[in-house]
């Protein structure tokens, strides 16, 4: 039989069952199997939990947490994912794993951007009062940086090596890595990333223009270098 416990924590009902007695973790209970998930791995909208299938493919399995329910099965293709985050505001799942970060589509199921960073992305910290989302990588040295909205990658922040987890307070980004603890500060997080979002839409805006001038140069026999200053 299945034992269930509640618990209330402020408006939300919490459930636990005993996940031996699951169909889907019984009928895939292998001798390498690994199902991780994470505190922030659940939808209220959807009455869903989500558990990765870490070593034993690369398939995502959504949960009702009322009565245990197998609703779906989300695929990335590409295996060794371990970490997931729901963003509530926009209905998607943020998926981390070896290679990289994926962000899916709840409505629909489908992957809508993946992105490939250094070796094995943790788990993403989405910052509701500055619209980012953050990923550390353990094995690699940097904190990737997003746009929440439009998922586009802005740029990595150089933090050393290790990273693994990373918490939000009023203030402050705390990012733990294997010898140190950065904490840093959610204004600077916020100036750098519209500073880098601003270079950013100033590279596309430039690449037309030199593109324009350059033909513009080969028609006239203009023998000015590519890399001359972009003219408005």
């Amino acid at each position: 039989m299945r034992r269930q416990r509640e618990a209330t924590s402020g408006h939300h009902v919490v459930r636990s069952f005993d996940a031996a007695a699951h169909p889907l973790f019984v009928f895939l209970r292998l001798p390498f199997a690994s199902f991780l998930t994470n505190l922030q791995a659940y939808s209220l909208a959807r009455h869903a939990i989500y558990v990765n299938h870490f070593l034993s493919g690369s398939e995502i399995s959504e949960i009702d947490y009322d009565d245990a329910r197998s609703l779906r099965t989300l695929r990335t293709y590409n295996g060794l994912n371990h970490s997931l985050t729901v963003d509530r505001q926009y209905d998607r799942l943020i998926v981390s794993g070896l290679w990289g970060v994926e962000f899916i589509d709840l409505a629909s199921g489908a992957i809508v951007q993946r992105h490939r960073t250094e070796f094995d992305a943790r788990a993403a910290v989405i910052d509701d009062a500055n619209d980012l989302v953050y990923v550390p990588t353990h094995f690699g040295r940097y904190l990737y940086t997003f746009d929440r909205r439009s998922m586009r990658f802005l740029g990595k922040l150089l933090v050393g090596s290790g990273a693994r987890n990373c918490i939000l307070t009023d203030a402050y980004l705390v990012l733990s890595s294997r010898n140190a603890v950065y904490a840093l500060r959610r204004e600077d997080l916020r100036r750098w990333a519209r500073e880098a979002a601003s270079r950013s839409a100033d590279a596309t805006q430039a690449g037309p223009r030199r593109a324009k001038r350059e033909e513009r140069s080969s028609d006239h026999g203009d023998r000015s270098t590519p890399d001359a200053p972009d003219v408005p």
